[in-house]
């Protein structure tokens, strides 16, 4: 697991982000400045060298959001998403966060209610 910073490595969270989030929409939004702040950290697994899974952590006061936390198709069912949660929820609560919160995938809810996280209301999401 490894922490991140640079612009070009937030490509990953685009990647690996839950379906289909636009390369645009994420490097406009994950610019250096963000990934720059203390309270940001962004976080890479590799496999075998590989960007396979990523994640972001936000700390704010006393509490830890966490955004974008996927993996990779081809990486998946090996504990990777898990592993960034994981990291992100350690780093938050080392440094102060006693509560932790995200939006979740209906696919990735067992994995983050595995960790801890119990749902606390439902949204409707919409495209078009």
């Amino acid at each position: 697991m490894r922490t991140f910073r640079q612009r070009g490595e937030v490509l990953y969270l685009s990647s690996c982000a839950r379906r289909g989030a636009p390369p645009a929409v994420i490097t406009s939004l994950y610019t250096p400045f963000v990934l720059g702040q203390a309270f940001v950290k962004a976080y890479v697994a590799d496999v075998d060298g590989v960007p396979a899974a990523a994640g972001l952590a936000i700390l704010t006061e006393r509490h830890v959001g966490l955004a974008n936390i996927g993996t990779l198709p081809e990486y998946r069912r090996r504990g990777l998403g898990r592993a960034v949660t994981e990291a992100a929820l350690r780093d938050g609560r080392a440094a102060g966060a006693r509560t932790a919160y995200l939006h979740s995938s209906d696919e990735a809810v067992p994995l983050f209610e595995q960790v801890g996280f119990r749902a606390e209301e439902s949204w409707t999401s919409f495209t078009a």
